[in-house]
């Protein structure tokens, strides 16, 4: 006879004396149900059963132990019980089992075993250190808090824990069919209220109640569920909100659509995902009358089509430039005397020259910096009477005429009067920084967002027509027992700030607007827009729609009256025809223009930017190539780009930092690093420790030689070279 004891409120409730011998005499002898049982399926070396979140954790504080098992498949195989020191709450250092051993431990034998163990300690477990062939270890290991369970042939009274709650399991298991009657839930009704069952339908499904509260923002996360009395069928109305990170506030809208806007207001941090904008693009421009709404329109490709300024609605564009700075300078003006602007924001900086004359010597030298303290002399090119690089002009030879740089990157630019000047004359300059690029650029990007899906039902009974300016006191319909599944249709409102309002649209979609009306003051946040990048351009066919077309830097493509879509501007402009000739350098300085038609009509003209030479025409081009500079504690010469046939290397820009101030020159040649007929293609840049040259292509090698860069000491520098070659 087996007899088990339980314990309550942490102590252990023994069977009473007589009991225990009318039980005695019914049984040859008691044992106790183990306190912990481990399965053990072990398959290869280094596998455990017990320890952490098992029984093996020993918290029941079980003291005698036996290890049952049996081996199929393996060769040879060692099987070892450990035990370890509770260190924080969790194992330490696992040993064999360092309590009293009746066996063996490990096992090795092949076919089963079993052994005894005896001791408390805080961790147990069972791990399979090393195997011979394949095969499957089975077994358990199970303990006592008092001897018995795992001795064979003793005689006890056994004292065993019923858990506390006790767990309670229905009699039928998940996904069968039941067998008994279900058990009743229910709740209490309020303080101190009274147990109510839950009632259901027909159909089993739970009756809903009728209820309200007026609404308002900031509702939070933790979402109530509506009370009420019986019912069946419901037709609410559903009053949307949108979650604000922390609580839930209205959607806000008014008849003509719900507000739209981006996740941080205007001027704020960047954040959140663009959304993808796209339109329709038409072989066949489109026509609109006055106060009409009218599609964007793209091209084949998805460039947005746009015309600045033109039928009768000019386009403004007012730049945020900062007055010039200005300084006249003479033979009495001193030594390395200095007109300086901040770089800080802006992208380029343009200075101009008057002289006048006579002016027999002086130098003025170009100079950069990135940290305010050091300054390095940087290559400026003239876009006046000369166009060549440099990081000097000799005021002696130089006459009036206007440079411009790229100056991402320094936070300040200046003048430098390196050698006074000598003569009568006077050299004036005027300098302004520049926000507006050689390109103009429409930066895009995109809002976080949400798509709303919503699945309606097939509707039984009827329901009544929807108004505007519903109450802020949303009343959820009294509901009646329809014996049939509760069904919700969905009438979506937003809330126009006092009432709330039916959202507008149509079969192709919901009516979107912003916040306020046009030529209202602006509020809200504005809608980040944004579209793929796709190295290959789509291909569309009249009336499809198609996304818009970014570049890899997030810049939206625009593409100006062109690919069989030609804008239609109001103007007495004649109209070019014929076809285009292939694009090459060395054009001549008298351009052909296109044989044109009579009168006003569609202009589709293309644009190949090009830059004066001073003799003949190149094309415009980026350096998309760039290569390392790199010294190992080397000096002398080191080639940075090899010469291919007979194409021309043109610099872009080239820097780099030195461990030691050192002289760098950039030479050409062929050879062995520039080893043959070398020839310099810059003069020494002295005692530099960092250098940073833009050149804008202007820096060129004659054709069919290599560019390298020369170091007067030995240095450890890196630094990188952005160039074409073609």
């Amino acid at each position: 006879m087996r007899i088990y004891c339980s314990t309550f409120s942490g102590r252990a409730l023994l069977l009473a004396a007589g009991l225990m011998l009318t039980a005695g005499a019914a049984a040859a002898q008691n044992v106790s149900r183990p306190d912990c049982i481990i399965d053990v399926t072990l398959t290869a070396a280094g596998q455990t059963a017990g320890g952490p979140g098992t029984c093996g954790n020993n918290i029941n504080g079980v003291y005698e132990w036996r290890f049952n098992y049996k081996s199929t498949g393996f060769s040879a195989l060692s099987v070892v019980v450990q035990s370890a020191p509770d260190v924080s709450g969790a194992p330490g250092t696992w040993v064999p089992f360092a309590g009293t051993v009746t066996g063996s431990n490990p096992n090795t034998a092949i076919t089963q075993a079993s052994s005894n163990f005896v001791g408390f300690y805080p961790w147990v477990r069972v791990l399979l250190s090393s195997v011979t062939g394949t095969g499957t270890i089975t077994g358990q290991l199970y303990g006592c808090r008092e001897p018995g369970c795992s001795i064979t042939g003793a005689t006890i009274t056994a004292i065993v824990a019923i858990p506390n709650p006790l767990p309670v399991d229905g009699p039928t298991a998940a996904g069968s069919a039941p067998t008994t009657p279900p058990v009743l839930v229910a709740g209490q009704d309020g303080a101190p209220g009274v147990i109510r069952v839950l009632k259901t339908d027909a159909n089993g499904s739970p009756i809903p109640a009728n209820g309200s509260s007026a609404d308002s923002d900031a509702i939070n996360n933790t979402e109530l569920t509506p009370t009420g009395a019986a019912g069946g069928v419901l037709y609410p109305r559903v009053f949307q909100r949108v979650f604000n990170g922390a609580t839930w506030d209205r959607m806000r809208g008014n008849t003509l659509g719900t507000f739209v806007q981006g996740p941080v207001a205007s001027t704020g941090a960047n954040a959140g995902n663009p959304v993808k904008i796209g339109a329709p693009f038409n072989t066949t421009q489109p026509t609109f009358t006055n106060g009409q709404v009218g599609d964007a329109q793209l091209s084949a490709r998805g460039a947005q089509i746009v015309v600045p300024g033109v039928e009768g609605f000019p386009v403004t564009v007012t730049a945020n430039q900062p007055a010039n700075s200005t300084a006249t300078w003479d033979s009495t003006t001193p030594l390395n005397t200095t007109l300086a602007v901040s770089t800080v924001g802006y992208a380029n900086v343009a200075f101009g020259l008057v002289s006048v004359a006579p002016i027999t010597g002086g130098v003025v030298s170009f100079e950069g910096t990135m940290d305010g303290t050091n300054w390095v002399l940087v290559s400026v090119v003239g876009i006046g009477n000369s166009n060549n690089g440099s990081t000097t002009i000799t005021l002696a030879t130089q006459s009036n005429n206007i440079w411009q740089m790229f100056v991402g990157g320094l936070t300040s630019f200046r003048l430098r009067l390196s050698t006074v000047i000598t003569g009568a004359g006077t050299a004036t300059f005027s300098m302004v920084p520049t926000v507006i690029g050689t390109e103009f650029q429409q930066i895009v990007a995109q809002a976080n967002g949400l798509n709303l899906h919503t699945n309606v039902d097939a509707l039984p009974g009827a329901t009544t027509a929807q108004g505007d300016a519903q109450t802020n006191s949303p009343v959820q319909p009294t509901a009646t027992v329809s014996f049939t599944a509760i069904k919700e249709p969905v009438y979506p409102f937003v809330f126009n700030g006092a009432t709330w309002d039916r959202i507008r649209g149509t079969t192709n979609g919901v009516f979107s607007q912003g916040p306020v009306a046009s030529g209202a003051t602006n509020a809200g946040n504005p809608l980040k827009i944004g579209g793929p990048f796709n190295t290959t351009q789509p291909t569309v066919t009249d009336g499809q729609m198609v996304d818009g077309q970014f570049t890899a830097r997030g810049t939206l493509k625009v593409t100006p009256g062109v690919e069989g879509f030609p804008v239609t501007v109001t103007s007495n402009s004649p109209t070019p025809t014929g076809a285009a000739t292939a694009q090459a350098d060395g054009a001549t300085n008298t351009p052909t223009v296109p044989t044109v038609g009579a009168g006003p009509s569609a202009e589709t003209v293309p644009n190949y930017p090009y830059k004066f030479n001073g003799a003949t025409w190149d094309r415009d081009f980026v350096c998309t190539l760039s290569a390392p500079i790199t010294y190992s504690a080397a000096s002398g010469t080191l080639q940075i780009v090899a010469l291919s046939g007979s194409t021309i290397i043109r610099v872009c820009h080239i820097s780099l930092s030195s461990s030691a101030a050192s002289n760098f020159t950039l030479e050409y040649g062929t050879g062995s690093s520039c080893g043959t007929g070398t020839n310099p293609l810059t003069g020494a840049y002295n005692n530099v420790t960092t250098l940073a040259l833009d050149f804008a292509g202007t820096l060129r090698t004659p054709a069919s030689q290599a560019l390298c860069i020369v170091s007067s000491a030995s240095i450890t520098a890196g630094g990188v070279v952005t160039y074409a070659q073609f």
